[in-house]
């Protein structure tokens, strides 16, 4: 069936309004219906129309005499069927939708477009991509545009009640033509007429991914809108492919006209009635690549990394601990760097293929990347990763034993050193899988940018909730806000309510080395290590002290030198991996940025609310993935501590000088270091 684009209720008018050269102009679709829109109107129409909205924030490219491409923004705040867009052109005589600052050098019969051959739809903001339209001035109305749309759209309705695929997850549904049409792919057009012509990479299917992901439910019908090229022809065979994250659905429809632009078509993908005609097939399983919410680098150049899964994957979301989300996938739709701490370390960054590729200019670094769920880094923030340039070569690996004789496999450095011999690295709020800069200055677009206030070392991005609004602390803001440190206002955890399985392991605080060696949970999505890494248990490094209860301190309040098992120290412990060991594994005095006294230091004298950071060389401090016991009722979790050295074994050196707690609590919203073990 096709039906012409036609609009909802007329909104009133709003008149134009010129102002030295900035212009407002109005935006109709044809002269026999009223509005152009750039969504799908949820409002049910009698006869089957199908109402398109501007949306806030569309932008058209308007061109006058002498003035190519000028950006008119809508003025509208809401979704509307008709409204203004501002911008400066005095006289405009031409426009096209949506604007792209690449036809800054274009003719206005040469605009170029990219209508993609991979759309999104989701059925709450109901966008439709690549719905490219020109507008001409109405005659008699020089500041009011009539827009044609270029290109036909396709709405698609699927119903796979009876069928083998009930309940399943629908992921994308495509529409393929015979080789020598053309559905998608880059054009140029012309703003006097819309004639088009297709000029590099063309393709005969569309695929429009559901990014809401439905479950297939009995009785049901899921509709979606994509955008294709009017390139069916009488009597074309088009294959219609839906897929599930379990199948695939095959059915093959023939074309009975020949389809035009401005026009919607509708195509019912009932499979039930297409009986033995539906071919299912079971989608191989492949080998699982596996994802981390780190990747190390070794070298410059072109690197990728799988970007619609999340952490490691489905095997690390423990059922009914009350993590974000009960699905490790996700569909997003563009990629951008956040920051990094070499200026220029990561660039080029694209989302192609549910991959994210990006190019490093070195191999010594950190950055992290960011996917969103609208284009061009707009949306939610759905997922984002640390990439580290670790050197020529991966860190190693050290066998260590612990107190009880346990061997774990330890990394020879800290997550995000820049070497075995490097005491900045990156830091982790208990919990969380995003960095936080130990560096004093970072890059964000190019920019440098100071974490640190020279005076008090605090960190700028700190994002304090009060007793108002500490409902909205909670594990999703964490992950839609990467660069945040966050915290409730006793500053004792980021979260609102209190999850003790972020990190895989609830073995609570104890006060001696045990037996157990083992973690009580999975390696889990938030854990910020690399594949084959998991965040250090309690357990690891008992054996760095002489005491059982896991410190160095005696009875008379002393912190001995002697009472530890190290080789050496050089801003930091070269702790013994074991009893025959004589160069040792190096923990340094990495520094923290310490959420237990963020009620002294979170306002500083220019009101930003920052972070306290413990100078590098006088503190050490190192997350486990264990929770403290909360029936303390603090909120605190498991770490090595180690306060300031100095050359002296005197028993009557006071505790605040050498000492070092393998089992010591701190506030889970402080920032520390992390080194992992072997899964």
């Amino acid at each position: 069936m096709t039906v012409a684009f036609i609009s909802c209720d007329k909104t009133d008018e709003m008149s134009s309004n010129v102002c030295g050269n900035a212009s407002t102009i109005i935006a109709n679709i044809n002269g026999t219906s009223d509005n152009s829109r750039t969504a799908i109107d949820p409002t049910t129409y009698t006869g089957g129309h199908v109402g398109i909205l501007w949306m806030p924030g569309d932008a058209i490219g308007v061109y006058g005499n002498g003035v190519n491409n000028k950006k008119f923004t809508s003025n509208s705040t809401q979704p509307l069927g008709r409204t203004t867009f501002t911008g400066d052109c005095h006289a405009p005589l031409l426009a096209y939708y949506p604007y792209s600052p690449d036809n800054d050098a274009c003719q206005s019969t040469a605009v170029k477009g990219t209508l993609p051959s991979v759309q999104h739809y989701d059925s709450q903001t109901r966008r439709i991509e690549g719905d490219y339209k020109y507008g001409i001035p109405r005659e008699g109305a020089d500041k009011e545009f009539d827009f044609n749309h270029i290109f036909s759209l396709l709405c698609v309705n699927v119903n796979v009640t009876g069928t083998t695929i009930e309940n399943e997850t629908l992921r994308s549904v495509t529409i393929e033509l015979p080789s020598q049409r053309v559905l998608s792919g880059d054009f140029t057009f012309d703003l006097n007429n819309g004639k088009y012509g297709f000029t590099g990479d063309m393709s005969n299917s569309v695929t429009l991914l559901w990014t809401d992901t439905p479950k297939l439910e009995r009785g049901k019908t899921y509709s979606a809108y994509m955008t294709c090229a009017p390139d069916f022809k009488e009597d074309d065979e088009v294959k219609i492919i839906v897929t599930t994250d379990k199948h695939t659905a095959k059915v093959t429809k023939h074309i009975a006209y020949d389809f035009e632009s401005n026009s919607v078509y509708t195509f019912n993908v009932d499979l039930s009635l297409f009986g033995d005609d539906v071919v299912i097939d079971e989608i191989p399983v492949e080998p699982e690549e596996e994802t981390a919410n780190c990747y190390m680098v070794t070298s410059a150049g072109v690197h990728d990394f799988k970007a619609t899964v999340i952490g490691n994957g489905q095997k690390g979301i423990i059922p009914g601990a009350g993590f974000h989300t009960d699905d490790a996938t996700i569909t997003p739709r563009s990629a951008s760097l956040l920051w990094e701490d070499v200026q220029g370390f990561i660039s080029d960054i694209e989302l192609r293929d549910g991959r994210v590729y990006y190019t490093t200019t070195g191999n010594v670094g950190n950055a992290v990347i960011a996917v969103y769920s609208g284009a061009d880094a707009t949306g939610d923030i759905l997922w984002s990763w640390h990439i580290w340039g670790v050197g020529d070569t991966l860190p190693n690996d050290v066998e260590l034993t612990n107190y009880k004789g346990h061997r774990y496999t330890v990394m020879s450095r800290n997550l995000g050193d820049r070497s075995d011999k490097s005491a900045y690295g990156v830091l982790y709020q208990w919990g969380r899988k995003d960095p936080v800069s130990s560096d004093s200055i970072i890059y964000v677009n190019g920019q440098e940018i100071t974490t640190d206030d020279a005076a008090t070392r605090c960190y700028r991005f700190i994002n304090r909730f009060t007793s108002a609004d500490r409902g909205k602390a909670t594990i999703e803001y964490g992950v839609r806000n990467p660069m945040q440190m966050t915290t409730i206002e006793s500053c004792d955890d980021w979260l609102n309510i209190e999850n003790l399985y972020l990190w895989g392991n609830t073995n609570f605080a104890v006060e001696q080395a045990s037996d157990e060696k083992s973690f009580t949970d999975v390696k889990t999505i938030y854990d910020p290590s690399p594949v084959g890494y998991r965040v250090a248990n309690s357990q690891t490094f008992t054996y760095f002290v002489k005491n059982e209860n896991g410190s160095n301190t005696s009875a008379v309040n002393a912190a001995r030198l002697d009472r530890l098992n190290y080789i050496k120290y050089d801003n930091g412990y070269y702790f013994m991996a074991n009893e025959s060991d004589t160069e040792g594994i190096w923990f340094p005095q990495n520094g923290a940025r310490d959420g237990y006294y963020l009620p002294v230091t979170i306002y500083t004298g220019n009101g930003n609310k920052r972070a306290y950071f413990s100078s590098v060389t006088k503190t050490g401090r190192y997350w486990y993935s264990n929770p403290a016991d909360p029936k303390s009722g603090e909120r605190r979790a498991l770490c090595i501590s180690m306060s300031s050295y100095v050359e002296n074994n005197n028993s009557n050196i006071s505790n605040s000088y050498n000492q070092v707690q393998v089992n010591n609590i701190l506030k889970r919203s402080s920032a520390l270091a992390v080194r992992c073990v072997r899964e």
